[in-house]
């Protein structure tokens, strides 16, 4: 993994956040088909940033209304767009890593969905996944030549895309999501704002530890 200065970091990831972010919601692969499955846009999204210098982010929200726990996190780069991992920042009661069991979107193979890029939770799995209220940010610089805006058109065309695995969605199972239509989400309010900024401090604090 590239290291790069943390307070670097922290200040464009912040300021990234300030601004309107370009935002992708999911659609359900596998469940039970039902309600929980066809889950609103406002529960379940990503914020994709640029945050200058051929760096982006991905930043994983869910605000779900049924028992969930996001546990793995898959990046289907078809584009080739994705050089390197740059830095993977755990929210507040979040713990990733990089690789995840399995090693590809369960039911990927539905939409033929071939993960480059896997992050997993740490076990027990419920307890450090994405949970409601919660976030993750995975931060990746892009291939020399490429832009943000080929970014969003390459994720708006489905060759790039972000695939989840919920174990469990709600009571009926496990539940894949894949990236779906760029949407309209408000702009974060202060309040996740500073959740952000603790979690960016936490993450300068395990860096050092490690």
């Amino acid at each position: 993994m590239t290291r790069i200065p943390w307070l670097a970091l922290c200040v464009g990831l912040l300021a990234a956040s300030s601004a309107s972010a370009t935002t992708f919601s999911f659609h359900c692969l596998s469940g039970d088909g039902g309600g929980e499955c066809a889950i609103p846009a406002e529960e379940l999204w990503v914020d994709v940033d640029d945050l200058g210098g051929g760096e982006i982010s991905f930043t994983l929200h869910t605000e779900s209304s049924v028992r969930s726990s996001i546990a793995e996190l898959y990046f289907d780069d078809a584009a080739g767009l994705l050089a390197s991992l740059v830095a993977v920042i755990d929210g507040p009661g979040v713990d990733f890593e990089i690789g995840a069991s399995p090693g590809n979107l369960p039911s990927g193979t539905v939409e033929g969905f071939d993960a480059d890029w896997a992050f997993g939770a740490e076990h027990p799995k419920p307890r450090h996944g994405v949970g409601p209220g919660e976030e993750l940010t995975v931060v990746f610089s892009l291939v020399e030549g490429t832009s943000f805006s080929d970014l969003i058109a390459a994720m708006e065309a489905g060759a790039v895309r972000v695939g989840l695995h919920a174990p469990p969605f709600g009571n009926h199972g496990n539940k894949s999501f894949v990236t779906g239509a760029r949407v309209p989400v408000p702009t974060p309010e202060p309040g996740t704002l500073a959740l952000l900024a603790v979690a960016l401090a936490a993450a300068v604090v395990r860096s050092r530890r490690t």
